[in-house]
């Protein structure tokens, strides 16, 4: 009975952490908030609330992620120079490397910039939302020219 529910735990872990793409909700924080009392089944009210209450307590405020949106905005900038630099290269032997480097740039500020956006709270994610939504989609546009002059 005990390895049923652990599998329980570490597979509704699993499934929490692939379904929200929370890499900041870690294994102990929901461990610890899974407990198993006498008839509580797995999938019951008493297992959701307490695990929107640690998914609630692992949200972080804006100026807590200060630190990854300064990352975050140095990413910006090496990925709009990588595809500066590609546009440079087009109709060149190296344009295909620099278009490859440029579109990975991209996809490392497109996933910190979902995965900040993942631990934020609602109010803070709108703002994030609003400060920096229109360079990301500026930098998909680019991206989106640069892959016209690749094809």
């Amino acid at each position: 009975m005990q390895f049923v529910k652990r599998a329980h735990k570490l597979s509704l872990l699993s499934v929490i952490q692939t379904t929200l793409g929370h890499r900041y909700l870690h294994a102990a924080q929901v461990q610890s908030s899974i407990r198993y009392s006498g008839g509580v089944a797995p999938g019951s009210q008493s297992l959701l609330g307490s695990l929107r209450s640690t998914i609630r307590r692992s949200l972080v405020t804006l100026e807590q992620a200060q630190g990854q949106i300064d990352e975050l905005n140095d990413k910006f900038v090496e990925a709009r120079d990588e595809i500066e630099y590609a546009q440079e290269d087009a109709e060149t032997t190296y344009f295909n490397e620099s278009h490859k480097v440029a579109k990975e740039a991209v996809g490392v500020v497109t996933s910190m910039y979902r995965g900040i956006q993942d631990t934020l709270n609602e109010a803070d994610k709108g703002k994030l939302q609003r400060s920096m939504g229109m360079k990301m989609e500026q930098l998909k546009a680019e991206l989106g020219q640069l892959d016209e002059l690749h094809a």
